[in-house]
């Protein structure tokens, strides 16, 4: 019986406690937390009295017996039956509870990859306009400002956020497998959502995230 309890927390063996009415201290641990509810389930599932089989001098009817003995019966089988959808639930609320934070240190994990990838993109076009401006030149080139790209704000209009960002990468002649580098620190709210949503193997494709904004937006064929 111990073994149903091992995967469990602390936390959830005391609320376990509480649920069936057993006294909770807070210097108990989880060897002693779990050695009272085996105890309880063993009560538990034995009958709370034992009835004496009837005889000629006893006032209980055989027949009234033997429906006191199987109410009985019923009675811990459905407290056994309970015992085990309450562990399967806890055990399910853990599942539950351990994908989440997988998911949630997976999305943490790829926003702090897509912020360094933009830094060390912006890092590294600095540094190729400080060269050129060091150069001599018949024109004077264009002074590159962080950020490069427009940001897009949570209900503007993903299209124009689109095209302008392409307008820039343009400008800029950032080759297109880098495009997907500078997005992660750009976009918000719903935006954000699409590219969080797209598979780790397109992560850094620019195409794919352009129809999935088509596709979450209900945006026209350009």
């Amino acid at each position: 019986m111990a073994d149903e309890y091992d995967h469990l927390t602390v936390a959830y063996l005391r609320e376990l406690m509480k649920e069936r009415g057993l006294l909770v201290r807070k210097e108990q641990k989880s060897e002693h937390l779990i050695k009272i509810l085996c105890d309880n389930d063993e009560a538990a599932r034995s009958p709370l009295r034992v009835l004496p089989e009837p005889t000629g001098g006893t006032e209980c009817p055989p027949s009234e017996w033997h429906f006191q003995k199987f109410q009985l019966q019923l009675e811990a089988e459905e407290r056994e039956h309970k015992l085990k959808r309450e562990l399967e639930l806890k055990r399910l609320e853990l599942e539950v509870q351990h994908q989440r934070e997988k998911e949630q240190r997976e999305h943490e994990a790829r926003e702090a990859h897509c912020q360094r990838e933009h830094e060390l993109a912006v890092l590294r076009m600095q540094t190729n306009a400080e060269t050129v401006g060091t150069q001599p030149a018949l024109a004077a080139s264009p002074r590159l400002d962080t950020p490069v790209f427009s940001c897009y704000k949570d209900g503007e209009d993903p299209k124009v956020f689109l095209s302008n960002f392409e307008s820039q990468a343009c400008q800029w002649k950032l080759p297109k497998e880098e495009l997907m580098k500078h997005m992660a620190a750009l976009v918000e709210g719903d935006m954000s959502v699409v590219l969080n949503s797209l598979p780790l193997e397109s992560a850094d494709n620019y195409n794919t995230f352009r129809e999935a904004v088509h596709v979450r937006f209900k945006l026209g064929a350009d």
